[in-house]
């Protein structure tokens, strides 16, 4: 019985999951359709914004033994870029970056991945949707004496969230916003993790 449970609730957080993945792809269809395919689409503004960070250190007790002390070398490139398009009343944006880590035998890389868009549908109400999809390890997973990231277990989160904000005022406004977060360890074994699915 509990197999079947829990069976059952992975297809559930299966199909919600590929809902949220539709609804981020119909957005993105409409919002072409909407900016891209008309005339109007030389009245916008459309900038790209590439941007890149590189780390390097050198940790002397890695490892933060009492005794034994190891040291490690990290380096890391971070390069992403930011695609916006705006009108007069409307943005679209488009944004990612990878942070990819190298640590002496060992690598790591966290991708995130956000599509936004807003627009002012009258003089007091604003419309907005955002998603984000994010790929990364869990740091709670890792073995507190080795801090090995291989053992750190990959999973997925995606949020979906549509807000609605009036402006009541100069100083005051009224929000009502939904989230969806749906979070997938990509390793579904035993013990590598908990899927999990929250509605705010």
């Amino acid at each position: 019985y509990n197999d079947i449970f829990i069976e059952n609730q992975r297809t559930i957080m299966m199909k919600n999951y590929c809902v949220s993945k539709c609804m981020c792809f119909l957005l993105a269809f409409c919002l072409l359709f909407v900016f891209i395919v008309p005339a109007s689409f030389s009245a916008g503004k459309f900038t790209i914004q590439p941007s890149i960070e590189l780390q390097s250190r050198m940790d002397s007790n890695f490892y933060k033994h009492a005794t034994i002390s190891e040291s490690v070398n990290t380096n890391i490139i971070n390069p992403g870029i930011v695609l916006k398009y705006s009108t007069g009343k409307s943005l679209v944006s488009l944004d990612y970056d990878v942070k990819l880590k190298w640590e002496d035998g060992d690598s790591d890389d966290d991708h995130n991945l956000g599509l936004s868009f807003q627009t002012q549908t009258t003089d007091l109400l604003q419309f907005s949707v955002n998603n984000r999809l994010m790929k990364t390890r869990d740091p709670a997973s890792a073995d507190a004496e080795t801090n090995n990231v291989e053992e750190q277990y990959r999973y997925y989160t995606n949020t979906f969230s549509p807000q609605l904000k009036y402006q009541l005022s100069e100083k005051f406004n009224l929000k009502l916003k939904y989230s969806n977060k749906i979070t997938d360890y990509i390793d579904d074994a035993d013990g590598e993790g908990e899927d999990a699915l929250e509605n705010r």
